[in-house]
């Protein structure tokens, strides 16, 4: 009996892992959703945003020309985000061209409190090309947010390291700018499999400095305070995207 038993917990778990294997690559296969869309005509943009109901923010939005865009439908769905913990929520607007002229328009969304005085937790801004025929053309987009998966500080906040995938076509290095380099210095820096390149204070007092790294449509801000004593800390980080021809005709589209 012992020995049926045994076979039977083999077999039992040789039917399990190459299930388990197939549902892990599946996961890794699945693509990543953009927060933003263009519906078939292009006459309709939909922002869907990651939100927390118990944070006490919201997402507002911006308009710069209402002549060319309105807002059309709003809502905020609950326990649909995969982006912040606790009571997560999904922002989700759409807005409709109603120029019937050629226009441009930015629309600008800020996951911000009701205190005007705090600044906005992220901010996403969409540039927007708008035709006669009332259809909408995303020229750039500009992510802004307080951190990111792409920077690291070492223990004690001294040196603050930035991590960038390589370049899609590989034919340009990553450029890089530096604001006020005799407050901070490049300390090592690798180009091999993308960029690694690691930054420090050199201690001559606090201050300020942005660092930018560019590659062709793409530019990565990282704007750092440093005290006194070399501590770093990250006042925020954009990512810029502006899209190209090739680009903007394959923006995300509802199906």
């Amino acid at each position: 009996m012992k020995k049926f038993l045994s076979i039977f917990l083999v077999a039992a778990l040789l039917c399990l892992f190459p299930v388990c294997a197939e549902v892990l690559i599946e996961e890794e296969e699945l693509p990543e959703v953009p927060w933003y869309e263009l519906s078939g005509e292009g006459t309709i943009l939909t922002v869907r945003l990651p939100g927390n109901n118990k944070d006490g923010m919201d997402w507002e939005f911006e308009i710069s020309n209402p002549d060319a865009l309105e807002l059309i439908t709003h809502e905020v769905i609950e326990g649909e985000s995969e982006g912040m913990a606790g009571a997560p929520t999904t922002y989700v607007a759409s807005f409709m061209s109603t120029a019937s002229a050629e226009n441009t328009v930015s629309l600008i969304l800020r996951y911000a409190s009701d205190d005007p005085s705090e600044a906005a937790f992220a901010t996403r801004v969409l540039e927007l090309s708008v035709s006669a025929d009332n259809v909408i053309s995303i020229v750039s987009v500009l992510e802004r947010d307080q951190s990111a998966d792409w920077l690291e500080y070492d223990e004690d906040n001294f040196i603050l390291t930035v991590r960038l995938p390589a370049p899609e076509s590989g034919s340009q290095a990553w450029e890089l700018s530096l604001l006020n380099p005799e407050f901070f210095e490049l300390i090592t820096c690798e180009t091999e499999n993308g960029y690694v390149g690691s930054f420090l204070s050199n201690l001559e007092g606090a201050g300020f400095t942005e660092l930018s790294l560019t590659n062709e449509n793409i530019t990565y801000t990282v704007n750092l305070f440093a005290s006194e004593a070399g501590d770093l800390f990250v006042q925020w980080v954009d990512v810029f995207t502006v899209l190209l021809p090739d680009a903007i005709e394959e923006a995300p589209v509802a199906e």
